[in-house]
């Protein structure tokens, strides 16, 4: 949770990983210190939690607000006992019948010889909303008369008990539909604490030693996996769905969007050769999930040289602060799809994200941006000047053979600390050195250019491994992303990504 809270306040480079909870408790309550913030902690389940996090927001009489959900009175009347407490009331039937039917049926109208079953089935849901989304995940995989009337039966049962076994009941229910091989890897996810993040790859691979994945001519144990997952997904299982990474070929539908509208983190890989049909992916869905703040896409060429740009149309939501792109090859006259979103703080893009010799910056789009990364690209000329990306911080460009200069003006950006060149051409280096000396001159010693190469990695331990690197980096055409991160022999170059 700290670590969540310390990179909503001020981005970061990925060491929070290594910081203890004292450590990350410190950095939030320094980060928050004199700024006016509003946080909301979700789902508190005792006193104890309350009274581990509180010491460290804190209270500079500067309208700063912390707005606590949780289903016992007692714990919000301990947090703030002279604070309102709103009291959530359960769905009408009206408002439990719509909820019910846009889960089961989408944008598509309910058949006229389902709508009396189906009210039947909101009512029984006694207005628990989480427990209608997980209904209708189960309803949207059985269309026939008699297996909604069964379950309607099934909640009717369910809901003359007391409210805990109430839901437990529906829940079973649900579970009890679910296909036997899919039984065993729901259970599984039991395994983890609840909100820790469970990486698809790592989920995959512990299903299939669990001997859970069975083979079907002719896809993998990862696709058929894969596939196990989704169907999860689409059946509302996994109901508060907030991170998602290392999926691999995911359709962006806006259907399987809204059965996931908590999500929070994305990252999904696309495989692709000159016999992919792009139309059916739907990337600008992207802007249905609401909650999204952070998104990597990697487009990832399998077999054939992908010199054009790939026939995609993207969109993001509003709410994104991260994002990651990859092999798009996306013109950069697009680039303001990217550059609009007023809430984007960090943009990472790497290996020829956007395509093109010239990229020229318009003014009124990145105004939050405080962290750019340019890896590999074919950009020969980039104007932009300080008002472009009033509030960068950190400049990383690495691998930018082509480009002439950093634009001198960006060294009028005020906020600017760091810039990184990574393997560069000559000219861009001298470019920065330039715009360093130029603010030291006008005593301005904050700015600090950081300047290395892949010699700069060079020892007896990896010689052949940075050569062989080095090698292949300069023939781009037979690189791919994972290719390059997945060598654990030069893990030093790879933490430059």
């Amino acid at each position: 949770m700290f670590t969540s809270l310390v990179e909503s306040t001020r981005p970061t480079s990925g060491e929070l990983c290594q910081k203890s909870i004292e450590e990350l408790a410190d950095r939030l309550y320094k980060n928050l210190k004199g700024r006016r913030y509003l946080i909301v902690m979700d789902d508190i389940w005792d006193t104890k939690a309350w009274d581990d996090v509180k010491r460290f927001f804190p209270d500079d009489n500067n309208g700063s607000r912390i707005i606590l959900t949780t289903r016992q009175s007692e714990i919000a009347i301990y947090a703030n006992s002279n604070s309102p407490i709103h009291h959530m009331s359960l769905l009408s039937s009206n408002a439990s019948w719509n909820l019910l039917r846009k889960t089961v049926f989408g944008q598509e109208d309910c058949p006229s010889g389902s709508k009396k079953i189906g009210w039947k089935i909101a009512h029984n849901c006694k207005g628990l909303p989480l427990a209608i989304v997980v209904i209708g995940g189960l309803l949207s995989k059985d269309n026939k008369q008699k297996d909604w009337e069964q379950i309607a039966e099934g909640i009717n049962s369910a809901v003359s008990r007391n409210v805990g076994d109430q839901f437990m009941e529906i829940l079973s229910l649900s579970y009890n539909c679910l296909p036997h091989h899919l039984k065993a890897c729901f259970l599984y996810m039991g395994i983890f604490p609840e909100d820790y993040e469970i990486y698809v790859s790592q989920l995959i691979k512990l299903w299939i030693a669990e001997g859970f994945i069975k083979p079907v001519t002719p896809k993998s144990f990862e696709e058929v996996a894969d596939n196990y997952l989704k169907d999860l997904i689409n059946r509302s299982l996994i109901q508060n769905l907030q991170t998602l990474s290392e999926v691999t070929d995911f359709k962006c539908t806006e259907e399987v969007f809204k059965i996931m509208p908590n999500l929070k983190k994305l990252g999904i890989s696309y495989f692709h050769n000159k016999h992919t049909k792009w139309s059916s992916y739907e990337f600008d869905s992207f802007a249905y999930l609401h909650h999204l703040e952070t998104l990597k896409c990697l487009f990832i060429k399998k077999d054939y040289r992908a010199d054009k740009p790939l026939p995609i149309n993207l969109a993001f939501p509003q709410n994104l602060k991260k994002l990651t792109l990859s092999g798009c090859r996306i013109s950069w006259k697009k680039i303001t799809v990217v550059g609009s979103l007023p809430n984007l703080e960090i943009l990472k893009l790497k290996h020829h994200a956007f395509e093109g010799s010239i990229w020229e910056a318009k003014e009124g789009e990145f105004t939050k941006l405080k962290y750019l990364l340019i890896y590999m690209t074919s950009l020969e000329h980039w104007r932009a000047n300080s008002t472009h990306f009033p509030q960068l911080r950190h400049l990383s460009l690495s691998f930018c053979f082509n480009l002439a200069v950093i634009p001198s003006e960006i060294g009028d950006i005020q906020t600017l600390e760091l810039v990184e060149l990574f393997e560069c051409s000559p000219s861009a280096v001298a470019s920065a050195m330039v715009i360093q000396e130029e603010k030291q001159s006008l005593g301005n010693d904050r700015l600090r250019v950081r300047v290395k190469t892949l010699g700069d990695y060079y020892n007896s331990d990896n010689k052949t491994s940075l050569k062989k690197v080095h090698r292949t980096l300069s023939e781009s055409t037979r690189i791919t992303f994972r290719e390059l991160e997945s060598s654990s022999d030069n893990k030093k170059v790879c933490q430059l990504i």
